[in-house]
């Protein structure tokens, strides 16, 4: 938890205010325990509101590495989606062919589940004219670290993502964050950068995190503290039900969500 904290010190620095915590899923990082991962994050949410900013969010997600097993574990509810949407994070070796990614994205597609694809800059294949348009239009959406956004120009990594980021076909921004050495979060040179070049509003979609439980929650009362209250009680019932499914554990925390707005139950 300490190297997370720092982390999450360094990234406020740089203007973040609420981020999705992202734990590997492969074969070599087994990841599959949601009611821990659900855990860890209120815990980090509960000190970063109080150590860097009211308000700080930490939501639960999961990095998928893509593989023919993952839907099985999704079905299952052992993997997390992002921020309790519908969408999954997928991750491939850079070597990836584009007929595997296209096949990945359409089964997903045709899935409950929205694919984002991560740090699309690391696949040589998407460079090729008219791929990264093919998979958006399969459904998919596609995700850019800020790193290489802020490299030299002269970079053609760099020159990709920028040509990528001013046509729109990136959905979201992502720190990659895995240490305060190894992987920092740097945000600064590419939001120099996309100020620069980008439509201001574009520019606020892809920053954006939407939580949909969080965001339907705060429409339904009257003041941010009373879906803070709200939101901590749904926390702790659904780490509490460990040994159940992930879906099954916010069904019961929404149940008792809804019992206590509706006066129910007492605080």
């Amino acid at each position: 938890m300490g190297e997370s904290r720092r982390m999450l010190r360094l990234a406020y620095s740089q203007g973040v205010r609420s981020v999705i915590a992202t734990p590997h899923y492969s074969d070599e990082f087994r990841n599959d325990s949601p009611g821990l991962v659900l855990k860890k994050c209120r815990e980090l949410e509960s000190w970063a509101e109080k150590r860097l900013e009211p308000g700080f969010r930490v939501y639960p997600g999961q990095e998928i590495f893509a593989s023919c097993h993952m839907w099985e574990k999704l079905e299952r509810r052992e993997l997390l989606t992002m921020a309790y949407s519908s969408c999954i994070l997928l991750e491939f070796l850079p070597s990836v062919s584009f007929t595997e990614l296209y096949q990945t994205v359409r089964k997903a597609a045709m899935s409950p589940y929205r694919p984002i694809l991560a740090h699309v800059e690391r696949y040589r294949k998407l460079r090729e004219k008219g791929r990264p348009e093919e998979l958006i239009e399969a459904g998919a959406m596609l995700q850019m670290n800020y790193q290489p956004i802020g490299g030299k120009w002269y970079e053609e990594r760099t020159r990709w993502c920028r040509r990528m980021l001013k046509d729109g076909y990136i959905h979201f921004l992502g720190t990659d964050m895995h240490g305060v050495r190894k992987r920092a979060p740097e945000t600064e040179a590419a939001m120099q950068w996309m100020k620069k070049h980008l439509d201001e509003s574009y520019l606020e979609d892809i920053k954006a995190i939407v939580n949909p439980l969080d965001q339907t929650l705060r429409s339904l009362v009257d003041t941010d503290e009373e879906a803070d209250k709200y939101m901590n009680i749904v926390f702790e019932l659904c780490t509490a039900y460990e040994r159940q499914s992930y879906i099954e554990r916010l069904k019961v925390g929404a149940r008792l969500m809804v019992e206590l707005m509706e006066g129910e139950c007492s605080l």
